[in-house]
Order: C-alpha cells, then structure tokens, then sequence
C-alpha cells in the first residue's frame, strides 16, 4: 500500500482519539518533525511569502499616514506573519483560526528567532519596512512571566488571538485595511470561503485588499515521494471523500475555481503570481471525470498568490 494511504489511515484512526488534536501536534513535533522551527526554515519564511504579503499590504496603503489594521486568516502553530506585521508597523493584528494551535513556548520560539535575526543585521534585509524600536518590546514580550498564555504574550504586541469561525468575526464594520492568509485556503469547501469573503467585505476600509497564497496539490506528496502533486485528480469526489484525511480535509479546487469564487463573493482580483507543475507528471494520471473537461493550464497550477480589492473599494 502506497505511503501516503497508510499516512491517511492512521490519521483517520487518530481523529476517533479524544484529543487527538496535542496527539496530532506532538506526533508532528517528535515523530515527523515537521513542526519544528530552526532558522534556516524561519528565514526561509520570512523572505518568502510572508515577505510578499507584507510588501503588499505596505506598499497598497493608500493611507500612509496611519498604521494598516491587519486580519490572518489561519493562525497556525508559529505566529511568523502576525509579529512580522507588528514589527513592521501595523497597529493592530487580528489572526483567526477555528482551532487553538498556539502554545505559549512556539510564541516564544519564534519570538527568539525574531530578536536573534535582529542581533545579527538579519531582520532589515528580510524585512525594510522593520520598525527596529519595536525590537525591544518584542524582547519583553519574550520575558513575559511563565505562566503567560500565547494569547497574552501576543496581545502585548496588539496581536489579538480568535479561536472562532471568521465568517463572523465580531469586528466592527470597514476597520480592517489588509487581510491575508498562507497555505489555507485549500482546505476550507465553496461555501465556506465564500462566507468568508463576504464577512471580509463587510470588514473592509476603503481600499482594503486581500492577498491569499494557495497551495492546490496533493499534500500528501510532501510526504511520499512516489506520488505527484497531481496525484488526487484522479479520484473521484465520493473516492476522495474516503481516501482524505479529516485532519486536513484538501478542497482540490483549480485555480480557476478560486478565480470565480473570488468575483462571486465581489473581489476583483489584481494580480496572481502562479506557479506550474511538470506537465510530464500531470500526463501520467488518469484524470477524474471532474477534471477532464479543464485546461491543461488550470491543472498544472499548482501554488498561487492572489491579490484582489473588494469591487465596492475599486477604482
């Protein structure tokens, strides 16, 4: 049986465990190690996409005057971006994630890695926009008590912490200028995303802009090797309903499906940065019925970072 099918069957069995969520955690942290967080692999973040999103909320701000409030769709197990938006100036930081995957010593971990990067002349080349005054109140963050939460610690940077669904955030109406999110919105169906952008809408100041990166392969081929990206077009809906982990169920949408949700849900988009898989790996799968009908073009994109204005604020 192939890596990942095995992978996929101990995640299912895993789900069924009451707290399966720390046992998912800490099998990633000990056992795969895909959670650990050196500084190559941190450096790598912050001058890649996390870079771009930043580059793009700033330089969009038509507003210099005042400090961008922000939105992350996705908190995650390391809050990289959030603190990267606080050091680079924004005033306040909102991350939603439906479930609470933040500890206090990963908060600390990556706040270490900030205060090391800046020690070491680092942080200015990956991040220009770097407010180098807020080093020191990153420094105090990181000697927060011990008995500190992840929530408190981040809340000293004006970083708000939501364990809760963002199709109804709370927030008043027009108060957030940038919203953003990294390797999310794969995993979250039609209507939900859907749901989502219309709650973002509603948030949106004049001239807000979204800026997602999408990641639309097969996950599990970061893990086996044998399979391609490619690998879950060949299965049918109902076949891939069953062969899917529920840790982190994969939507499979192209890139032309997020084009038409994002101008249903009323974004336009303004610009994409796509890039393609090997069309030599793609002729290898017998496509699902579902996916025979789509442009070549549509199959090979495989990560995208897309970046669109609410229509209302255009112009």
């Amino acid at each position: 049986m192939a890596q990942w099918l095995l992978g996929t069957m101990a995640q299912r069995l895993e789900s069924l465990v009451p707290g399966h969520e720390r046992l998912h955690y800490l099998w990633q942290l000990h056992i795969t190690k895909s959670l650990r967080l050196n500084p190559t692999k941190f450096q790598a973040r912050l001058s890649g996409e996390f870079r771009q999103h930043l580059q793009t909320c700033f330089a969009a701000k038509a507003d210099q005057t005042t400090a961008p409030n922000v939105l992350e769709l996705g908190t995650g197990w390391y809050p990289i971006a959030p603190i990267a938006f606080y050091l680079c100036g924004a005033s306040k930081i909102w991350t939603f994630d439906l479930r609470p995957r933040l500890r206090a010593a990963t908060v600390r971990r990556v706040l270490q890695l900030f205060i090391e990067a800046s020690e070491r002349g680092e942080l200015k080349k990956a991040l220009p926009w770097n407010h180098e005054d807020r080093i020191e109140n990153l420094r105090r963050a990181y000697e927060s008590d011990n008995s500190a939460s992840a929530a408190e610690i981040l809340r000293k940077l004006n970083i708000n912490v939501a364990v809760g669904d963002a199709t109804n955030t709370g927030l008043p109406k027009s108060s957030i200028d940038f919203f953003f999110s990294n390797v999310v919105l794969q995993y979250i169906g039609e209507n939900e995303l859907l749901a989502i952008f219309a709650e973002f809408e509603r948030l949106a100041a004049p001239g807000a802009m979204m800026c997602h990166h999408i990641y639309l392969g097969d996950q599990n081929a970061c893990s086996d090797p044998s399979i391609s990206p490619f690998n879950f077009l060949r299965f049918s809906d109902t076949a891939w309903r069953l062969l899917d982990s529920p840790l982190r169920l994969q939507n499979r949408f192209r890139i032309s499906d997020y084009r038409r949700i994002h101008q249903k849900a009323g974004w336009v988009i303004q610009s994409e940065e796509n890039i393609q898989g090997s069309l030599d790996d793609l002729r290898k799968i017998p496509l699902a019925k579902k996916f025979r009908q789509s442009s070549e073009g549509d199959l090979l994109t495989l990560r995208s970072m897309i970046v669109s204005r609410v229509s209302t604020n255009s112009g």
